[in-house]
């Protein structure tokens, strides 16, 4: 989960995107997230930049680890580049936009 810190937006995914209401916890979703390859991609963790773009991680059947970015409006993910390290759990951005 994280914050858009452009909007104050919580999200929430897994094979789906998702908004989550902090006020009362509960989700509704945006839509599977899908590339132009792949449907229903399974992130391990996501994480927004400062500038608002959602990012996220996902690890593949043989265990190759992507990067994707994901889009807020539609859960339309994007390859950024597989990843060298498969130890990876988790991202998230420093405030001057380090990955």
């Amino acid at each position: 989960m994280d914050v858009d810190p452009t909007t104050g937006i919580l999200y929430g995914a897994s094979s789906e995107l998702r908004t989550i209401d902090i006020d009362t916890g509960n989700a509704t979703t945006i839509g599977e997230i899908s590339s132009v390859n792949q449907t229903g991609i399974l992130m391990q963790s996501i994480a927004f930049s400062p500038d608002g773009t959602l990012y996220g991680v996902s690890n593949d059947s043989v265990g190759v680890l992507t990067l994707f970015t994901i889009d807020v409006t539609t859960a339309a993910a994007t390859t950024v580049a597989p990843l060298a390290d498969s130890s990876i759990w988790g991202i998230d951005f420093a405030p001057d936009g380090t990955l």
